[in-house]
Protein backbone atom coordinates (compact mmCIF):
# COMPACT_ATOMS: atom_id res chain seq x y z
CA UNK A 1 0.00 0.00 0.00
CA UNK A 2 2.82 2.34 0.79
CA UNK A 3 4.54 1.56 -2.11
CA UNK A 4 0.72 2.45 -4.30
CA UNK A 5 0.66 5.59 -2.25
CA UNK A 6 4.25 6.83 -3.14
CA UNK A 7 3.71 5.89 -6.73
CA UNK A 8 0.99 7.59 -7.13
CA UNK A 9 2.50 10.58 -5.11
CA UNK A 10 5.05 10.82 -7.97
CA UNK A 11 2.52 10.51 -10.64
CA UNK A 12 1.05 13.32 -8.91
CA UNK A 13 4.20 15.51 -8.67
CA UNK A 14 4.87 14.73 -12.27
CA UNK A 15 1.40 15.89 -13.76
CA UNK A 16 1.67 19.40 -12.05
CA UNK A 17 5.95 19.77 -13.30
CA UNK A 18 4.12 19.16 -16.58
CA UNK A 19 1.54 21.89 -16.49
CA UNK A 20 3.99 23.93 -15.28
CA UNK A 21 6.57 23.40 -17.98
CA UNK A 22 3.57 24.55 -20.51
CA UNK A 23 3.18 27.31 -19.00
CA UNK A 24 5.50 29.90 -17.78
CA UNK A 25 6.58 30.60 -14.31
CA UNK A 26 9.20 33.85 -14.06
CA UNK A 27 10.03 34.69 -10.56
CA UNK A 28 11.58 37.81 -9.56
CA UNK A 29 13.72 39.36 -7.15
CA UNK A 30 14.40 43.05 -6.94
CA UNK A 31 16.46 44.82 -4.18
CA UNK A 32 16.13 48.10 -3.00
CA UNK A 33 12.13 48.56 -4.63
CA UNK A 34 9.88 49.66 -1.75
CA UNK A 35 6.19 48.59 -4.19
CA UNK A 36 4.79 45.42 -4.13
CA UNK A 37 3.83 45.51 -7.57
CA UNK A 38 5.56 44.36 -10.88
CA UNK A 39 3.60 44.08 -14.43
CA UNK A 40 4.16 42.03 -17.21
CA UNK A 41 4.51 43.75 -20.71
CA UNK A 42 5.15 42.74 -23.87
CA UNK A 43 5.56 44.79 -27.03
CA UNK A 44 3.26 43.96 -29.81
CA UNK A 45 3.96 46.19 -33.78
CA UNK A 46 3.60 50.06 -32.40
CA UNK A 47 2.40 49.38 -28.90
CA UNK A 48 2.88 47.92 -25.84
CA UNK A 49 0.28 45.80 -23.85
CA UNK A 50 -0.03 44.46 -19.80
CA UNK A 51 0.22 40.76 -19.61
CA UNK A 52 0.76 39.66 -16.44
CA UNK A 53 0.61 41.41 -12.63
CA UNK A 54 2.87 39.79 -9.72
CA UNK A 55 2.24 41.04 -6.16
CA UNK A 56 4.93 40.33 -3.61
CA UNK A 57 5.05 37.55 -1.65
CA UNK A 58 8.01 35.97 0.75
CA UNK A 59 10.23 37.90 -0.45
CA UNK A 60 9.67 37.64 -4.19
CA UNK A 61 7.28 38.41 -7.43
CA UNK A 62 5.76 35.37 -9.48
CA UNK A 63 4.27 35.70 -13.07
CA UNK A 64 3.14 32.82 -13.67
CA UNK A 65 -0.11 31.08 -16.38
CA UNK A 66 -1.30 27.80 -17.72
CA UNK A 67 -0.71 28.60 -21.19
CA UNK A 68 2.96 29.26 -22.45
CA UNK A 69 3.63 33.09 -23.59
CA UNK A 70 4.09 34.39 -27.20
CA UNK A 71 7.65 34.31 -27.73
CA UNK A 72 9.20 38.33 -27.81
CA UNK A 73 10.56 41.05 -26.06
CA UNK A 74 8.55 41.89 -22.82
CA UNK A 75 8.99 44.29 -20.22
CA UNK A 76 8.94 43.61 -16.35
CA UNK A 77 7.32 47.31 -15.30
CA UNK A 78 8.43 48.82 -12.06
CA UNK A 79 6.01 51.40 -10.23
CA UNK A 80 5.92 54.08 -9.41
CA UNK A 81 6.95 55.84 -12.76
CA UNK A 82 6.83 52.28 -15.28
CA UNK A 83 10.41 52.21 -15.52
CA UNK A 84 11.24 48.86 -17.01
CA UNK A 85 13.85 45.65 -17.40
CA UNK A 86 13.64 43.84 -20.97
CA UNK A 87 12.99 40.16 -21.00
CA UNK A 88 13.23 37.94 -23.81
CA UNK A 89 10.62 35.30 -24.25
CA UNK A 90 11.35 32.13 -26.44
CA UNK A 91 9.06 29.21 -27.27
CA UNK A 92 10.46 26.17 -24.83
CA UNK A 93 11.78 27.09 -21.37
CA UNK A 94 10.07 29.71 -19.56
CA UNK A 95 10.62 28.97 -15.88
CA UNK A 96 13.37 31.85 -14.77
CA UNK A 97 14.57 33.14 -12.20
CA UNK A 98 15.24 36.88 -12.24
CA UNK A 99 17.13 39.20 -9.86
CA UNK A 100 18.42 42.83 -10.28
CA UNK A 101 18.32 46.25 -8.64
CA UNK A 102 15.75 48.56 -8.83
CA UNK A 103 18.86 51.17 -9.05
CA UNK A 104 20.96 49.73 -11.54
CA UNK A 105 18.81 46.82 -13.26
CA UNK A 106 21.10 46.87 -15.92
CA UNK A 107 24.39 46.03 -14.74
CA UNK A 108 22.63 43.72 -11.71
CA UNK A 109 20.74 41.86 -14.03
CA UNK A 110 21.11 37.75 -13.46
CA UNK A 111 19.02 35.35 -14.32
CA UNK A 112 20.59 31.65 -14.43
CA UNK A 113 20.35 29.64 -17.50
CA UNK A 114 19.11 31.57 -19.83
CA UNK A 115 21.69 32.39 -22.84
CA UNK A 116 19.35 35.24 -24.36
CA UNK A 117 18.79 37.14 -21.71
CA UNK A 118 22.43 36.88 -20.21
CA UNK A 119 23.51 37.79 -24.22
CA UNK A 120 21.23 40.68 -23.93
CA UNK A 121 22.73 42.19 -21.24
CA UNK A 122 26.22 41.77 -22.15
CA UNK A 123 25.73 43.17 -24.94
CA UNK A 124 23.95 46.38 -23.10
CA UNK A 125 26.57 46.57 -20.55
CA UNK A 126 29.50 46.49 -23.44
CA UNK A 127 27.57 49.26 -25.59
CA UNK A 128 27.10 51.83 -21.90
CA UNK A 129 30.81 51.17 -21.28
CA UNK A 130 31.78 52.32 -25.05
CA UNK A 131 28.95 55.28 -25.05
CA UNK A 132 30.58 58.05 -22.67
CA UNK A 133 34.40 57.81 -24.69
CA UNK A 134 32.61 58.20 -28.27
CA UNK A 135 29.99 61.06 -26.95
CA UNK A 136 33.19 62.84 -25.65
CA UNK A 137 34.88 62.60 -28.77
CA UNK A 138 31.90 63.77 -30.56
CA UNK A 139 31.26 66.59 -28.29
CA UNK A 140 35.25 67.60 -28.73
CA UNK A 141 34.40 67.49 -32.60
CA UNK A 142 31.54 70.43 -32.20
CA UNK A 143 34.51 72.64 -31.44
CA UNK A 144 34.98 75.03 -34.58
CA UNK A 145 38.40 76.05 -33.56
CA UNK A 146 39.80 72.64 -33.74
CA UNK A 147 42.47 72.22 -36.43
CA UNK A 148 42.47 70.14 -39.52
CA UNK A 149 44.92 68.01 -38.01
CA UNK A 150 43.01 67.29 -34.60
CA UNK A 151 40.25 66.93 -36.20
CA UNK A 152 41.06 63.92 -37.97
CA UNK A 153 43.30 62.28 -35.01
CA UNK A 154 39.69 62.63 -32.83
CA UNK A 155 37.86 61.13 -35.72
CA UNK A 156 40.29 58.01 -36.73
CA UNK A 157 39.62 57.32 -32.93
CA UNK A 158 36.14 57.46 -33.11
CA UNK A 159 35.88 55.15 -36.07
CA UNK A 160 37.95 52.63 -34.27
CA UNK A 161 35.12 52.73 -31.52
CA UNK A 162 32.98 52.07 -34.04
CA UNK A 163 35.16 49.31 -36.02
CA UNK A 164 35.47 48.00 -32.02
CA UNK A 165 31.36 47.90 -31.69
CA UNK A 166 31.05 46.61 -34.97
CA UNK A 167 33.34 43.68 -34.31
CA UNK A 168 31.59 43.00 -30.95
CA UNK A 169 28.24 43.48 -32.62
CA UNK A 170 29.31 40.25 -35.22
CA UNK A 171 30.63 38.03 -32.32
CA UNK A 172 27.61 38.39 -30.53
CA UNK A 173 25.83 36.89 -33.40
CA UNK A 174 27.48 34.29 -34.68
CA UNK A 175 28.18 33.23 -30.64
CA UNK A 176 24.20 33.81 -29.96
CA UNK A 177 22.93 33.01 -33.22
CA UNK A 178 19.10 31.66 -33.04
CA UNK A 179 18.46 34.01 -29.77
CA UNK A 180 16.30 37.21 -29.81
CA UNK A 181 19.22 39.27 -28.86
CA UNK A 182 21.20 38.06 -32.07
CA UNK A 183 17.97 38.94 -34.32
CA UNK A 184 17.96 42.83 -32.44
CA UNK A 185 21.85 43.00 -33.07
CA UNK A 186 21.67 42.06 -36.74
CA UNK A 187 18.76 44.02 -37.47
CA UNK A 188 21.11 47.73 -36.79
CA UNK A 189 24.23 46.88 -37.90
CA UNK A 190 24.98 49.37 -40.27
CA UNK A 191 24.66 48.56 -43.70
CA UNK A 192 27.88 49.42 -45.79
CA UNK A 193 27.14 50.74 -49.24
CA UNK A 194 29.21 49.90 -52.10
CA UNK A 195 31.32 52.97 -54.29
CA UNK A 196 29.53 53.27 -57.45
CA UNK A 197 31.13 55.04 -60.29
CA UNK A 198 30.28 57.25 -62.54
CA UNK A 199 28.31 60.39 -62.43
CA UNK A 200 26.98 62.24 -59.29
CA UNK A 201 23.05 61.98 -60.28
CA UNK A 202 23.47 58.19 -61.29
CA UNK A 203 25.81 57.54 -58.51
CA UNK A 204 23.29 58.61 -55.59
CA UNK A 205 20.32 56.85 -57.37
CA UNK A 206 22.34 53.35 -57.36
CA UNK A 207 23.34 53.94 -53.60
CA UNK A 208 19.45 54.98 -52.89
CA UNK A 209 18.57 51.70 -54.42
CA UNK A 210 21.24 49.56 -53.02
CA UNK A 211 20.08 50.42 -49.74
CA UNK A 212 16.62 49.89 -50.63
CA UNK A 213 17.13 46.41 -51.82
CA UNK A 214 19.08 45.43 -48.89
CA UNK A 215 17.23 47.24 -46.18
CA UNK A 216 16.51 44.02 -44.58
CA UNK A 217 18.72 41.82 -45.25
CA UNK A 218 19.29 41.77 -41.61
CA UNK A 219 15.85 40.68 -40.24
CA UNK A 220 14.55 37.15 -40.62
CA UNK A 221 10.62 37.97 -41.39
CA UNK A 222 9.82 34.15 -40.69
CA UNK A 223 10.59 34.93 -37.00
CA UNK A 224 7.92 34.78 -35.01
CA UNK A 225 9.57 36.44 -32.16
CA UNK A 226 10.09 39.82 -34.39
CA UNK A 227 5.93 41.32 -34.06
CA UNK A 228 6.96 41.40 -30.69
CA UNK A 229 9.60 43.19 -30.31
CA UNK A 230 10.54 47.27 -29.79
CA UNK A 231 12.48 47.41 -33.46
CA UNK A 232 10.63 45.34 -35.80
CA UNK A 233 7.76 47.76 -36.16
CA UNK A 234 10.09 50.78 -36.14
CA UNK A 235 12.11 49.54 -39.13
CA UNK A 236 9.31 48.49 -41.26
CA UNK A 237 7.26 51.38 -40.77
CA UNK A 238 10.94 53.86 -42.14
CA UNK A 239 10.93 52.27 -45.04
CA UNK A 240 7.55 52.62 -46.00
CA UNK A 241 6.85 56.17 -44.25
CA UNK A 242 10.49 57.99 -44.80
CA UNK A 243 12.83 56.13 -46.93
CA UNK A 244 10.20 55.15 -49.81
CA UNK A 245 9.44 58.26 -52.60
CA UNK A 246 5.78 59.13 -51.13
CA UNK A 247 3.79 58.19 -54.54
CA UNK A 248 1.34 56.12 -54.66
CA UNK A 249 3.19 53.77 -57.29
CA UNK A 250 6.14 53.69 -54.85
CA UNK A 251 4.24 52.89 -51.82
CA UNK A 252 2.63 49.98 -53.54
CA UNK A 253 5.30 48.64 -54.31
CA UNK A 254 7.27 49.34 -50.49
CA UNK A 255 3.46 47.41 -49.38
CA UNK A 256 4.28 44.89 -51.69
CA UNK A 257 7.74 44.32 -50.87
CA UNK A 258 7.38 44.04 -47.05
CA UNK A 259 3.89 41.78 -46.91
CA UNK A 260 5.78 39.48 -49.22
CA UNK A 261 8.36 39.35 -46.44
CA UNK A 262 5.93 38.18 -44.44
CA UNK A 263 4.53 35.18 -46.20
CA UNK A 264 5.61 32.83 -44.05
CA UNK A 265 4.94 34.89 -40.82
CA UNK A 266 1.13 34.12 -40.37
CA UNK A 267 0.74 36.81 -37.44
CA UNK A 268 3.05 39.03 -38.70
CA UNK A 269 1.64 39.39 -42.23
CA UNK A 270 -2.00 39.53 -40.40
CA UNK A 271 -0.43 43.18 -38.33
CA UNK A 272 1.27 44.80 -41.23
CA UNK A 273 -1.73 44.27 -43.55
CA UNK A 274 -4.55 45.95 -41.00
CA UNK A 275 -1.64 48.10 -40.58
CA UNK A 276 -1.29 49.51 -44.07
CA UNK A 277 -4.92 49.42 -44.92
CA UNK A 278 -6.00 51.45 -42.01
CA UNK A 279 -3.09 54.35 -42.85
CA UNK A 280 -4.31 54.71 -46.18
CA UNK A 281 -8.03 54.53 -45.99
CA UNK A 282 -7.61 57.41 -43.63
CA UNK A 283 -5.17 59.17 -45.39
CA UNK A 284 -5.88 62.83 -46.44
CA UNK A 285 -2.69 62.91 -48.59
CA UNK A 286 -3.66 63.49 -52.29
CA UNK A 287 -3.60 60.40 -54.21
CA UNK A 288 -3.46 58.41 -50.82
CA UNK A 289 -6.74 56.28 -51.88
CA UNK A 290 -4.63 54.24 -54.76
CA UNK A 291 -2.59 52.55 -51.90
CA UNK A 292 -5.73 51.77 -50.67
CA UNK A 293 -7.83 50.37 -53.33
CA UNK A 294 -4.92 48.54 -54.39
CA UNK A 295 -4.26 46.83 -50.91
CA UNK A 296 -8.32 45.95 -51.32
CA UNK A 297 -7.69 44.48 -54.76
CA UNK A 298 -4.87 42.62 -54.48
CA UNK A 299 -5.68 40.98 -50.63
CA UNK A 300 -8.54 41.13 -48.93
CA UNK A 301 -10.29 40.70 -52.04
CA UNK A 302 -8.63 38.15 -53.16
CA UNK A 303 -8.98 35.97 -49.67
CA UNK A 304 -6.15 36.95 -48.36
CA UNK A 305 -7.70 38.18 -45.01
CA UNK A 306 -9.70 35.38 -43.96
CA UNK A 307 -10.27 36.72 -40.26
CA UNK A 308 -12.36 39.79 -41.61
CA UNK A 309 -16.34 38.74 -41.79
CA UNK A 310 -18.57 39.12 -45.03
CA UNK A 311 -19.94 42.05 -44.07
CA UNK A 312 -17.14 44.37 -43.18
CA UNK A 313 -15.20 42.72 -46.42
CA UNK A 314 -17.88 43.47 -48.69
CA UNK A 315 -18.08 47.07 -47.65
CA UNK A 316 -14.67 47.45 -48.45
CA UNK A 317 -14.50 45.89 -51.72
CA UNK A 318 -17.61 48.26 -52.13
CA UNK A 319 -15.62 50.82 -51.26
CA UNK A 320 -12.35 50.24 -53.08
CA UNK A 321 -14.90 49.74 -56.58
CA UNK A 322 -16.32 53.64 -55.83
CA UNK A 323 -12.85 54.92 -55.83
CA UNK A 324 -10.95 52.95 -58.61
CA UNK A 325 -12.69 55.17 -61.37
CA UNK A 326 -11.62 58.41 -59.82
CA UNK A 327 -8.14 57.62 -58.89
CA UNK A 328 -5.21 60.12 -59.76
CA UNK A 329 -4.91 59.14 -63.40
CA UNK A 330 -7.82 57.83 -64.55
CA UNK A 331 -10.09 59.56 -66.74
CA UNK A 332 -12.87 60.93 -64.74
CA UNK A 333 -16.37 59.63 -65.76
CA UNK A 334 -18.48 61.77 -67.54
CA UNK A 335 -21.56 63.41 -66.20
CA UNK A 336 -24.28 65.00 -68.21
CA UNK A 337 -26.07 68.04 -66.41
CA UNK A 338 -28.76 70.81 -67.26
CA UNK A 339 -27.76 74.71 -67.28
CA UNK A 340 -30.41 77.00 -65.34
CA UNK A 341 -32.15 77.40 -68.31
CA UNK A 342 -32.22 73.75 -68.75
CA UNK A 343 -29.51 73.52 -71.62
CA UNK A 344 -27.92 69.99 -71.19
CA UNK A 345 -24.37 70.14 -70.60
CA UNK A 346 -21.44 67.48 -69.88
CA UNK A 347 -18.34 66.89 -68.74
CA UNK A 348 -16.73 65.95 -72.06
CA UNK A 349 -18.50 69.25 -73.35
CA UNK A 350 -16.07 71.25 -72.06
CA UNK A 351 -13.02 72.19 -74.13
CA UNK A 352 -10.38 73.53 -72.43
CA UNK A 353 -6.52 72.89 -71.58
CA UNK A 354 -7.67 72.63 -67.79
CA UNK A 355 -10.74 71.40 -66.12
CA UNK A 356 -11.85 72.46 -62.50
CA UNK A 357 -14.80 69.90 -61.37
CA UNK A 358 -16.54 71.67 -58.39
CA UNK A 359 -18.63 69.98 -56.18
CA UNK A 360 -20.42 72.48 -53.51
CA UNK A 361 -23.70 73.06 -52.05
CA UNK A 362 -25.57 76.41 -50.62
CA UNK A 363 -25.81 75.37 -47.53
CA UNK A 364 -22.18 73.82 -47.06
CA UNK A 365 -20.43 77.10 -44.46
CA UNK A 366 -17.07 76.28 -45.91
CA UNK A 367 -18.39 76.38 -49.42
CA UNK A 368 -19.35 79.97 -49.06
CA UNK A 369 -16.31 80.83 -47.40
CA UNK A 370 -14.44 79.19 -49.94
CA UNK A 371 -16.09 80.99 -53.05
CA UNK A 372 -14.36 84.26 -52.56
CA UNK A 373 -11.31 82.46 -53.55
CA UNK A 374 -12.69 80.45 -55.83
CA UNK A 375 -13.47 83.28 -58.04
CA UNK A 376 -10.58 85.14 -57.72
CA UNK A 377 -8.90 82.14 -59.11
CA UNK A 378 -10.91 81.71 -62.03
CA UNK A 379 -10.44 85.53 -62.93
CA UNK A 380 -6.72 84.76 -62.76
CA UNK A 381 -6.57 81.78 -64.81
CA UNK A 382 -9.88 81.79 -67.26
CA UNK A 383 -7.63 83.05 -70.27
CA UNK A 384 -4.83 80.64 -69.57
CA UNK A 385 -7.17 77.59 -70.33
CA UNK A 386 -8.82 76.79 -67.26
CA UNK A 387 -12.57 76.53 -67.17
CA UNK A 388 -14.98 75.29 -64.01
CA UNK A 389 -17.54 73.09 -64.43
CA UNK A 390 -19.30 73.71 -60.93
CA UNK A 391 -22.22 70.89 -59.64
CA UNK A 392 -24.24 72.31 -57.03
CA UNK A 393 -25.24 69.17 -55.46
CA UNK A 394 -28.56 69.94 -54.75
CA UNK A 395 -31.94 68.60 -56.15
CA UNK A 396 -35.77 68.57 -56.41
CA UNK A 397 -36.81 71.56 -54.53
CA UNK A 398 -33.82 72.64 -53.59
CA UNK A 399 -32.12 73.23 -56.42
CA UNK A 400 -33.28 77.13 -56.10
CA UNK A 401 -31.09 77.42 -53.12
CA UNK A 402 -28.04 76.68 -55.99
CA UNK A 403 -29.10 79.73 -58.45
CA UNK A 404 -29.90 81.72 -55.51
CA UNK A 405 -26.48 81.54 -54.18
CA UNK A 406 -24.97 81.28 -57.79
CA UNK A 407 -26.37 85.14 -58.33
CA UNK A 408 -24.94 86.52 -54.40
CA UNK A 409 -21.75 85.24 -55.12
CA UNK A 410 -21.06 86.10 -58.10
CA UNK A 411 -20.55 82.56 -59.36
CA UNK A 412 -21.79 83.60 -63.00
CA UNK A 413 -18.68 83.94 -64.55
CA UNK A 414 -18.22 79.81 -65.06
CA UNK A 415 -20.19 77.38 -65.96
CA UNK A 416 -22.78 75.94 -63.42
CA UNK A 417 -24.92 73.00 -63.33
CA UNK A 418 -26.84 70.99 -61.46
CA UNK A 419 -28.67 67.64 -61.70
CA UNK A 420 -32.37 67.90 -60.05
CA UNK A 421 -33.43 64.23 -60.06
CA UNK A 422 -29.61 62.73 -59.98
CA UNK A 423 -30.31 60.93 -63.37
CA UNK A 424 -26.02 60.94 -63.89
CA UNK A 425 -25.39 59.45 -60.22
CA UNK A 426 -22.88 62.05 -60.07
CA UNK A 427 -22.59 61.50 -55.82
CA UNK A 428 -21.97 58.18 -56.19
CA UNK A 429 -19.52 58.35 -59.28
CA UNK A 430 -17.70 61.06 -57.64
CA UNK A 431 -18.06 59.21 -54.19
CA UNK A 432 -19.81 62.87 -52.62
CA UNK A 433 -20.04 62.73 -49.46
CA UNK A 434 -19.25 66.28 -48.60
CA UNK A 435 -18.61 69.76 -50.14
CA UNK A 436 -16.52 70.98 -51.53
CA UNK A 437 -14.80 68.63 -53.28
CA UNK A 438 -12.61 70.23 -55.85
CA UNK A 439 -11.00 67.97 -58.90
CA UNK A 440 -8.40 69.22 -61.54
CA UNK A 441 -8.28 67.34 -64.66
CA UNK A 442 -6.62 68.15 -68.01
CA UNK A 443 -7.40 68.71 -71.49
CA UNK A 444 -8.07 64.83 -72.09
CA UNK A 445 -10.21 64.95 -68.64
CA UNK A 446 -7.18 62.76 -66.81
CA UNK A 447 -7.69 63.23 -63.10
CA UNK A 448 -4.63 65.65 -62.55
CA UNK A 449 -5.38 66.01 -58.88
CA UNK A 450 -8.01 66.03 -56.51
CA UNK A 451 -10.11 66.77 -53.23
CA UNK A 452 -8.18 70.05 -53.08
CA UNK A 453 -8.75 72.60 -50.98
CA UNK A 454 -9.97 76.31 -52.85
CA UNK A 455 -6.65 78.49 -51.24
CA UNK A 456 -4.71 75.38 -52.71
CA UNK A 457 -6.14 76.22 -56.01
CA UNK A 458 -3.58 79.25 -57.42
CA UNK A 459 -0.49 77.60 -56.56
CA UNK A 460 -1.42 74.08 -57.48
CA UNK A 461 -2.13 75.56 -61.18
CA UNK A 462 0.75 77.60 -61.07
CA UNK A 463 2.90 74.57 -60.77
CA UNK A 464 0.58 73.22 -63.91
CA UNK A 465 0.42 75.79 -66.03
CA UNK A 466 4.66 75.80 -65.26
CA UNK A 467 5.40 72.06 -66.35
CA UNK A 468 3.26 72.46 -69.18
CA UNK A 469 5.22 74.97 -70.49
CA UNK A 470 8.63 72.70 -69.36
CA UNK A 471 7.00 70.25 -71.50
CA UNK A 472 6.35 72.80 -74.84
CA UNK A 473 9.42 74.02 -74.81
CA UNK A 474 10.96 70.18 -74.67
CA UNK A 475 8.92 69.71 -77.74
CA UNK A 476 9.87 72.62 -79.53
CA UNK A 477 13.72 71.77 -78.81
Amino acid sequence: MLNRFSLLAVLCSLSVLSIAQSGYQIKVHVDNYDHDTLYLGFYYGDKQYLKDTAILAKGKFVFDGEKPLDPGMYLILLQPDNSFVQLNINRGKQQMDIKFDAKDPVNSFSIKGDKDNQAFYEYIRYLNNQRPEADALRKQLENPELSAEEKSKLEEKLIAINEKVKAFQEKMVTDYKGTLTAALISSFQEMTIPQFEGEERDVQVRKYRYFMDHYFDGIDFSDERMIRTSFFFTKVNDYVQKHTVQIPDSLIRAVDHVLGLCKNNEEAFKFFLVHFVNVYAKSNIIGMDAVYVHIVDEYYAKGAAPWVDEEQLNKMVKNAESLRPILIGEIAPNIKMEKRDGTKISLYDIDSEFTVLFFWAPDCGHCQKSMPKVVEFYNKFKDKGVEIFAVCTKVTDKVPDCWKMVDEKGMDIWINVVDPYLLSKFSTIYDIKSTPQIFILDKKKEILLKRLAAEQLDSVMEELLHRQEQVDEQFKN
